[in-house]
């Protein structure tokens, strides 16, 4: 297809060394789409290296009007709802990219997926619902919000549920790391429902990945995203599901890189390849911490082979951990 994308993302300066590898991995495939930028927090010695790296957009949106339950305030900042003051640009599709993630083949399939449907993404692993988004699971993990009551909870969930109708909780969510949406179908029926939940934005246990989910669920109840399989969101490691979930005897492997890195090096058009849960990856998404520019963790070298093709980046890296 030949649909007009444009590659929306955001990043501060603890993203920055990731930010490199996903622009640069972007070349890499062949995607020359526009870059729409959310700066929550870059240097002007970072935005210099990032202007360097082809046509990117710079915008930045304030979140004053948010505000984090204590329990999530030691892992997040505000910014983390960037993606909800998102102003989309004049693209029929738009595809968002978490700036922890590299793109190791063409997008054409979850782009393709986007404008038949609207909204394309991948089912979270291991299978999540609109319960736990929407209410959190302190019976497995222990984790629930600390300052904002159940019954707060209660309340804004009833609120959403009267004007918009009743929320399905088994429904299976996404990850909301990587996604691509039909501009004219986010703009008409999933952004009316974002505007309306951002009142309640410290009573969803989920915070933007859970309001995205109520969005897509709203706009059609019957499928709220089209799944196009882990290969467009691959985590580098499932620790968290194998940890928790280990016990059954099901553990999910580390994708395997295929591809020798130093001969990549050589050749501009040599892909770099992996194989993972749903086949050959085409997005691989470092999940959770630590991020492979922190400290060295699985396929942290795939990273550094995408961050290291930008001389210089590691100067202006402001990010803690930087090497």
């Amino acid at each position: 297809m030949t649909a007009d994308v444009g590659i929306y993302t955001r990043c501060d300066s603890n993203y920055f060394p990731g930010l490199i590898a996903l622009l640069n991995s972007l070349r890499r495939v062949g995607h020359s789409y526009p870059v729409y930028l959310v700066d929550t927090g870059l240097t002007a010695a970072e935005l210099d290296i990032i202007a360097s790296l082809g046509d990117v957009h710079v915008t930045r949106p304030q979140f004053g009007q948010y505000t984090l339950d204590s329990s999530k305030a030691a892992r997040y900042n505000t910014t983390v709802f960037a993606g909800l003051e998102i102003t989309l640009p004049e693209h029929e599709v738009i595809v968002h990219l978490d700036a922890d993630a590299v793109v190791l083949d063409s997008l054409e399939p979850l782009i393709q997926a986007a404008f038949e449907h609207g909204f394309a993404a991948t089912g979270e692993i291991p299978p999540s619902n609109m319960k736990t988004h929407f209410w959190g699971m302190p019976e497995i993990t222990g984790r629930a919000l600390r300052d904002v009551t159940r019954e707060g909870q209660i309340a804004a969930h009833a609120a959403i549920t009267a004007r918009f109708g009743p929320l399905d909780e088994e429904t299976i969510t996404f990850n909301s790391g990587i996604w691509a949406t039909r501009r004219d179908y986010y703009l008409n029926r999933m952004r009316p429902v974002l505007e309306f939940i951002k009142d309640y934005h410290r009573e969803i246990w989920g915070l933007e990945q859970a309001m995205l989910n109520i969005a897509a669920f709203y706009a059609n109840p019957y499928e709220p995203f089209r799944e196009v399989g882990s290969r467009f969101n691959s985590r580098a490691e499932y620790s968290y599901f194998n940890e928790h979930f280990g016990t059954s005897g099901y553990r999910i492997a580390s994708p395997r890189l295929l591809t020798n890195l130093e001969t990549a090096r050589l050749d501009p058009g040599m892909k770099v390849r992996l194989n993972g849960v749903g086949g050959t990856l085409a997005v691989l998404h470092f999940v959770w911490k630590p991020k492979p520019w922190e400290e060295p963790s699985t396929l942290s070298e795939v990273w550094e082979f995408f961050a290291d093709t930008t001389p210089g980046w590691r100067d202006a890296a402001a990010a803690k951990g930087a090497r």
